[in-house]
């Protein structure tokens, strides 16, 4: 019984040690490989909308990014959303898009308040990062940053506000960068 139990141990701490050492290998050796403070770690990108709830009262907000992978994703957002990834430039997809549409909703509130607002702060990022903790900054380069804002406040009448509303979809961010994985 006491062998059994014994063998069956061994196998088990066998196992879990095959398991857990294999996938921990890549940042073991990322760790202990000796890096060039200069070269670059990651390509990072982050991608943010905020919008007023104005926004989300009369219309539908479609946000479309590509992922770490390079595959396009499309959503509606009812709230502030957020993404963002960081990988390996060998590892990093060649396009980037962000974009925000908000489409008119066909059921919505009524045009009876004295004023509405509509604020937007959109923001999408590109970067490359160096092993120092260092932003990449050749300006020659496609890895160079790209930062794009779009930050905007509208007030408008119930009149005015209902104008911008019935004249269809707005364009609110477009953000198109491709990276070759040169740098």
């Amino acid at each position: 019984m006491m062998k059994t139990t014994i063998k069956l141990m061994a196998i088990m701490l066998s196992i879990f040690a095959v398991a857990f050492g294999t996938t921990s290998c890549d940042k073991i050796n990322d760790a202990l490989e000796e890096h060039d403070p200069n070269d670059v770690k990651s390509v990072n990108v982050e991608y943010s909308m905020d919008l007023s709830q104005t926004w989300f009262d009369f219309y539908d907000i479609t946000v479309t990014y590509y992922d770490e992978n390079g595959k396009e994703n499309s959503l509606n957002v009812t709230e502030k959303w957020e993404y963002g990834f960081s990988v390996k430039p060998n590892k990093a997809p060649k396009n980037y898009v962000f974009t925000v549409v908000a489409t008119p909703k066909k059921e919505h509130p009524e045009f009876d308040k004295a004023q509405y607002i509509l604020s937007e702060d959109i923001q999408a990022k590109f970067y490359g990062l160096r092993y120092d903790g260092s932003i990449y900054k050749e300006l020659w380069s496609d890895l160079h940053p790209v930062t794009l804002t779009w930050n905007d406040i509208y007030t408008f009448t119930d009149t005015q506000m209902e104008s911008y509303f019935v004249s269809g979809a707005r364009n609110l961010a477009q953000f198109t960068h491709s990276f070759d994985g040169d740098y």
